[in-house]
């Protein structure tokens, strides 16, 4: 019975660490179908660059999130999607970065290293799970 539990534990775990990644992928997935689906539709629009989804901030951030690794903050995020050439549709870029980066940390993927205050941001490092 001992056995049985741990192995369930074990697997339980392991489960855990691959949601994020199966998450991850499933959204890159749902993007590229658009995008196929877009250039389908519209074979002379594919110079133009593809629109952006639902959701595909989340992906953009964890790819700036890999990037960066340690001492993330709202504000190096921001510069780092600003250098790929992301283009922000809200007024406040900081403000939907810094939300992202809260899922990240409830989700396991970002650890807080150090809660921000007045004008000294949160900062946050990689944790041990994958989105």
């Amino acid at each position: 019975m001992d056995d049985q539990q741990a192995n369930l534990k074990l697997a339980e775990s392991q489960v855990e660490l691959l949601l994020p990644m199966v998450r991850h992928l499933y959204a890159e997935l749902q993007f590229l179908r658009n995008e196929l689906l877009a250039v389908a539709a519209d074979p002379a629009s594919v110079q133009e660059p593809p629109l952006r989804h639902r959701g595909q901030i989340g992906i953009e951030v964890q790819r700036a999130v890999e990037k960066i690794r340690t001492g993330i903050t709202a504000r190096s995020v921001v510069g780092e999607l600003k250098r790929s050439g992301y283009p922000f549709v809200g007024q406040r870029p900081v403000c939907n970065v810094g939300n992202v980066l809260k899922r990240f940390v409830a989700a396991g993927i970002l650890v807080k290293v150090e809660s921000g205050s007045g004008r000294s941001p949160a900062r946050y490092d990689l944790g041990g799970k994958k989105a």
